[in-house]
């Protein structure tokens, strides 16, 4: 291949490794910290760029791909519990012609032969909290938010508290199981007031509704939730005890129940009524006194959604039309450059403040020298922006730019630490990761996140302290910090905002955290590409740390050597990018010298193993499974950790201890290679049946 399509593929990859870990940082800020960094609309179109390039190269596809998952991982502080049906995001229509396509997509897989295509149930899609309602005979027993759509958080004791959910259903509601989904709101007055309030007493201000309900709800203390506003919009209903012909029917058992369902949603036939209901809508939204982000279109029949299924994180059978971004134009007074954890340099826009929407907007991503090329933007010109329900927006576009002005350029060194700048694909870097300051204090901040390490009062700022101090400049300086304390003339004691019991109680909090489990050791590192889903893999392909280190060392030995390489690489989603980030983290001798100087201070759990998990119980208990081909109603990983909490282990290749092979839709060569060594192959729905998904 010339060096000119090499360097093309390259680029391409390394953007794609970008967009996921950049759209999976923003699925956290969102869904977990209720603080999101960009617009609606730029996420969307970080989205849509994404699934293009998947398009174009599948192989490259990364194992974690947020284009395959929905939200973000449950949060430690409340328990986890599976969804027994997944909370399915939905794929985006920004215009009529994506919406005619849908509508195309849908008559062809139906093989649909009347004139008419098949009904569809038009209904606002609010800008709330995703959350599912689980009763058992009759009464409310548990209720859980999206979370990654597997698994979710228990919030039922502040769900509890919103007037408008019932507590009981009716007697004439089957006694059995039923779940009932829809999204938590607070209105837009409610909002207003409650903001007014925290202003009153010096509290900070909620950026959107969306955030104050997230916020609301996702509270420990079920009396602070009470006292806000919440309500809550029902849209979906599942009942095995009774079959749903249509969405029309299920809106209509929601209101029979007591449920407040969305206002206005409409069965809709052919694209002429679908736009016209999107232009009523649109009209109709500043009236409505909440939040939506658009309008969410269902097949309306219920066979006709189970017979088109479901593709990665989506239904088929479903679609969400964005409304447009809202905009306005201001100043840009400056722009700043920001260094990232794994040195990457982001241009953000400084704003003179302006209000969109409701909120007040002060900055505004930049993203890239190629976009701040693109748009012609230049510092203090007037520019349009525009948000869509977040608190950062996006330039749209620079107003009459002086044709004598000079673009803007990155620095040509780092602004943290001096030191020359490379550019890789699309990102320009600063290479110096272990003397950078910026980059050494996200990697610490990374290090004791939730996902990490977890450790309490650890925060942004607390590190910032102890950096600017010196205490803490990596990592394992963190279980060294009580010791040096007690020796120093200067204890954490009598520093400012400290005292006795707050420096106790981080001492405590250390303390506590020095046994960790392997797959959160391995993402508390930081290596590219490694996000917690990826070290839980490993994790639990390696098992111990031991085994894990050393076939590190091993990978070093002989990089290109497949027998070095295969034991990563029957691990499902890891491929030379992975491969290659885990080798350059190894030939740091300061990183290997770092993590041997955290093994002196913490003991690291081995992954569970099959007795310590009691799979001997399970479904898949001691079974070894291989997938292959293309899976309907989960994405590989999705399979791939069902399965493993079933019991099983998964594998990327069929050896002699495979046990099972799982084949989806155009599924290849593996099946006769199964076949030829006696390996049973199941379906993907003989294997659902298995694990008692159907």
């Amino acid at each position: 291949m010339p060096n000119g399509a090499e360097n093309q593929l390259n680029a391409v990859r390394l953007e794609m490794e970008k967009l996921t870990h950049e759209i999976a940082r923003h699925d956290i800020l969102y869904h977990q910290e209720n603080a999101p960094e960009i617009t609606d609309a730029a996420y969307d179109a970080l989205i849509k760029r994404l699934k293009k390039l998947e398009q174009e190269h599948p192989q490259f596809i990364h194992a974690e791909s947020p284009s395959r998952r929905v939200g973000s991982a449950a949060s430690s502080k409340f328990q986890r519990v599976p969804h027994k049906i997944p909370m399915l995001s939905l794929d985006n229509a920004f215009s009529t012609e994506e919406m005619a396509a849908f509508i195309t997509r849908v008559t062809k897989q139906l093989k649909w032969q009347e004139e008419i295509p098949p009904a569809v149930f038009g209904e606002p899609k609010i800008d709330g909290l995703s959350a599912s309602l689980i009763y058992e005979n009759h009464t409310l027993k548990r209720a859980l938010t999206r979370g990654d759509g597997q698994v979710g958080e228990d919030v039922t004791h502040t769900m509890q508290t919103i007037k408008n959910i019932p507590k009981r259903l009716p007697k004439n509601a089957s006694a059995g199981r039923i779940e009932v989904r829809g999204e938590v709101y607070i209105s837009i007055d409610d909002f207003e007031s409650l903001n007014k309030e925290r202003a009153h007493q010096g509290e900070p201000l909620f950026a959107n509704p969306r955030n104050a309900a997230a916020g609301s709800l996702r509270q420990l203390d079920a009396r602070i939730t009470e006292k806000r506003p919440l309500r809550f919009f029902a849209y979906s209903l599942f009942d095995n005890h009774q079959n749903f012909t249509s969405q029309e029917n299920i809106y209509t058992t929601l209101k029979a129940f007591g449920f407040t369902t969305p206002p206005f949603a409409r069965c809709l036939e052919g694209i002429d009524e679908i736009e016209d209901f999107y232009a009523f809508m649109t009209a109709k939204r500043p009236l409505l006194g909440f939040d939506i982000d658009g309008i969410v279109f269902k097949v309306n029949n219920i066979p006709l959604q189970e017979k088109l299924g479901f593709v990665s994180r989506a239904p088929r059978w479903a679609i969400a039309r964005k409304f447009p971004a809202e905009q306005a134009q201001t100043k840009l007074e400056k722009i700043e450059i920001q260094v990232g954890r794994t040195g990457t340099l982001t241009p953000v826009a400084h704003l003179t403040p302006i209000n969109v929407g409701g909120v007040i907007v002060r900055r505004a991503s930049l993203h890239n020298q190629d976009e701040i090329n693109r748009k012609n933007i230049h510092e203090g010109n007037d520019v349009i922006i525009q948000r869509a329900g977040d608190v950062i927006p996006q330039v749209v576009q620079t107003i009459n730019p002086p044709s004598h002005q000079k673009p803007f350029r990155f620095p040509a060194s780092c602004p943290a630490c001096g030191t020359p700048v490379v550019q890789e694909g699309a990102a320009i870097k600063c290479p110096n990761s272990f003397a950078c300051p910026a980059q050494a204090k996200e990697r610490l901040e990374h290090f004791v996140s939730k996902k990490a390490f977890d450790i309490e009062g650890l925060s942004e700022k607390t590190i910032a302290f102890f950096w600017e101090k010196e205490w803490i400049l990596r990592p394992s300086d963190i279980f060294r910090l009580e010791a040096q304390d007690k020796q120093s003339l200067t204890p954490l004691r009598k520093q400012p905002g400290w005292g006795n019991k707050s420096a106790e109680n981080l001492f405590n909090a250390i303390q506590e955290r020095q046994t960790i489990p392997l797959d959160r050791f391995i993402y508390s590192l930081g290596i590219p590409h490694i996000g917690d889903v990826m070290a839980k893999l490993m994790a639990t392909h390696f098992q111990t740390f031991s085994n894990w280190w050393q076939h590190l060392h091993r990978l070093m030995e002989a990089p290109l050597a497949e027998q070095h390489a295969d034991p990563f690489l029957k691990i499902e989603g890891i491929g030379p990018a992975i491969l290659e980030s885990l080798q350059h983290f190894m030939q740091s001798p300061i990183n290997v010298e770092e993590v041997h100087r955290l093994t002196q201070h913490i003991s690291i759990q081995d992954a569970p193993g099959k007795k310590e998990r009691g799979d001997e119980n399970l479904p898949l208990s001691g079974k070894e499974i291989v997938f292959t081909g293309t899976l309907t109603h989960f994405t590989r990983a999705e399979a791939t950790k069902l399965s493993e909490q079933h019991g099983a282990t998964v594998t990327k290749s069929i050896v002699k201890s495979t046990n099972l092979l799982v084949a989806g839709e155009n599924a290849g060569k593996k099946i006769q290679a199964a076949q030829a060594k006696g390996i049973e192959v199941l379906t993907e729905n003989e294997w659902r049946a298995l694990l008692h998904l159907q």
